[in-house]
């Protein structure tokens, strides 16, 4: 099971030629349906945000309804907090979706899950830690939007189709 973040769902856009993108997010939607691929709320409106108008803002909000968890419960978040309190931007105006994805990750490594989170926050920001840190702190499995590609089977679409 994989939990993606909003720089891997931004980043993914970028890695993959044009021409790919829309049938590379056409692959993602069984795996959404079927509970392999998942993210929290706070990540459709970070993508809004940060990617309006994109295909991978579109195609976020097109599966939201599909992922077999939204959001998780705060003892999640707190249990983030408690081992990676660096995660959390204290300064920062909008919440963002980094202690959502690792709260969503424990919920589901809770339940029996062998959870990854995907993601491409990985250096440290001078108001918070990043994503990828936070993960070995709390012993989840991370990786990279082109580790997750290749280890999903979709690193074919990294190479432009004819």
């Amino acid at each position: 099971m994989y939990v993606i973040d909003t720089d891997a769902l931004v980043s993914m856009a970028q890695l993959v030629p044009e021409s790919n993108v829309n049938l590379l997010l056409e692959e993602l939607v069984p795996l959404v349906e079927e509970g392999m691929v998942c993210f929290p709320d706070l990540v459709i409106a970070e993508c809004k945000r940060l990617a309006h108008g994109e295909s991978v803002a579109l195609w976020v909000r097109s599966v939201a309804g599909s992922r077999v968890c939204k959001s998780v419960a705060y003892s999640f978040t707190i249990q983030v907090l408690a081992t990676a309190p660096d995660l959390l931007d204290e300064e920062g105006e909008e919440e963002s979706s980094q202690v959502a994805v690792a709260a969503m990750a424990l919920y589901f490594s809770s339940q029996g899950a062998d959870v990854v989170v995907v993601t491409e926050d990985r250096r440290p920001l001078p108001t918070r830690a990043c994503l990828a840190d936070a993960c070995k702190e709390m012993d989840v499995s991370d990786l990279t939007v082109l580790e997750f590609l290749t280890q999903a089977g979709l690193d074919s679409y990294l190479s432009p189709t004819e």
